[in-house]
């Protein structure tokens, strides 16, 4: 069993789903979170604790972390990956989705980055993994708020993983291209969302979460002396 323990944010489905099942097989004990877990738990049973979490509550976020230290021992990597995509034009969005947006997808990685911080910095070790978005690098159309939150994501991340390298923890960006997930089923224009889906699926523009996975486990099994600063990762026909 490996040391310590290993936080999933918005693990109950989608690319959360998939890390956890994935890092679960090679042994890493997981602190499972989401609004609800009922599906993940389904599929995992052993070395594993799940909580239902809205991330950008600091203090139960905090709380579930605290408690999984006193029976797995320090939290030794922190995936950051709860969020949420709604696509709409900048001038129509309404207020509650850009501010769900900028809460869980901005506010979600700094709150679960500074309290998996307060463990590691004790403890001189760790791996804190943020998932930002190829949206995190240009912009695309009906995606403004949710390109600016991914902006946001590598801009933070990079600076944390300055501050915190002479201590011995590695800060690491995962930038994924398109991922066929669930990730769309919040956005309300349904005319967005069916361009959206009819573009990725003719060209066969998407990546499985799967994929993902499998690049969280190549950054974490790598030596603790080398950071993967940024993996940048999409389908190999997605041109922009």
């Amino acid at each position: 069993m490996k040391k310590g323990f290993t936080v999933i944010t918005g693990g109950n489905s989608g690319n959360g789903k998939a890390i956890a099942l994935s890092l679960n097989k090679i042994g890493y004990p997981l602190l499972i979170l989401d609004l609800d877990t009922k599906d993940i738990k389904k599929e995992i049973s052993k070395n594993v604790i799940f909580a239902n979490v809205d991330v950008t509550d600091y203090s139960s976020f905090e709380k579930e972390i605290r408690k999984a230290e006193k029976k797995f021992g320090p939290v030794v990597n922190m995936i950051n990956n709860a969020g949420v995509m709604i696509l709409e034009k900048a001038d129509l969005q309404p207020v509650e989705q850009m501010s769900n947006m900028i809460d869980i997808n901005f506010k979600g990685v700094v709150y679960g980055t500074q309290i998996a911080l307060k463990s590691m910095k004790k403890n001189k070790e760790g791996t804190i993994i943020n998932v930002s978005s190829i949206a995190g690098i240009k912009g695309f159309d009906s995606h403004s708020v949710y390109c600016g939150t991914k902006f946001a994501v590598r801009g933070y991340s990079e600076t944390v993983r300055a501050e915190v390298a002479s201590e011995n923890i590695r800060v690491t960006i995962i930038s994924p291209g398109v991922v066929k997930t669930n990730l769309l089923e919040g956005t309300t224009n349904k005319d967005i969302k069916k361009g959206y889906e009819e573009w990725r699926d003719e060209a066969k523009a998407f990546i499985h979460a799967n994929d993902i996975a499998n690049s969280i486990s190549y950054v974490l099994e790598q030596p603790k002396s080398v950071t993967i600063r940024e993996i940048v990762i999409g389908p190999t026909t997605q041109v922009e």
